[in-house]
């Protein structure tokens, strides 16, 4: 087979490659006003999603149509989980601040609840960009598939911490990561991540064929 025909393993490979750095690279775009977060990780993973189902579709037109289909949402949903994430934040520098026992217990319950905020926070956008529900039953069922799926919860949280841990152990790594992410790191990431959500989502979801 003629590696550069259309259903070549080779022409898949660079198509998919293609779409993802156009992925990420609006996905950076979308980021820029910050409150427009929620609405350009809703979208990411909306691609993400169809690109791991292999559906067919152009990247750039179906990011924008999800970014615009559910702003409103991930928008509401985006500032709830900020303003938590800035609680939690802050509850951990006043328990860290107090010092002693009291401090320390403070500390491990913050610290404990922070990951568990972030379990759900992975989980929730991807939701809100497959399923149509309330924001209060996306954020219940977030819950409930970030407990439930423990061990892929884990794995998922790993992917998405890999390049803090590679700068908190190696600062000048940042360099090399920067470009990286820039152009592919953001939605290459995503991708691994929405393999282990599209797993997770197939039981969930009604037959579509």
């Amino acid at each position: 087979m003629n590696i550069f025909s259309m259903d070549s393993v080779f022409y898949r490979f660079i198509s998919k490659l293609g779409d993802l750095m156009i992925l990420n690279i609006l996905f950076l775009i979308c980021c820029l006003p910050v409150f427009t977060v929620g609405a350009s990780v809703t979208a990411l993973y909306n691609m993400l999603l169809k690109l791991v189902r292999n559906e067919s579709g152009y990247a750039a037109r179906g990011f924008i149509q999800a970014f615009r289909e559910n702003f409103k949402q991930s928008t509401i949903i985006w500032v709830i989980m900020a303003a938590i994430g800035c609680v939690f934040y802050f509850d951990i520098l006043l328990s860290h601040a107090m010092g002693g026992i009291l401090g320390s217990t403070l500390k491990v319950i913050f610290l404990f609840l922070g990951i568990l905020y972030l379990s759900v926070l992975s989980y929730v956008f991807s939701l809100l960009s497959r399923f149509e529900n309330t924001i209060w039953n996306t954020l219940k069922n977030a819950f409930w598939m970030a407990v439930g799926y423990l061990p892929l919860t884990v794995s998922i949280l790993v992917l998405e911490v890999l390049p803090l841990f590679i700068i908190y152990m190696r600062p000048k790594a940042f360099w090399y990561l920067l470009p990286i992410m820039g152009v592919l790191g953001f939605s290459g990431l995503g991708y691994f991540c929405t393999i282990i959500f599209n797993y997770i989502f197939k039981k969930y979801m009604k037959d579509e064929n």
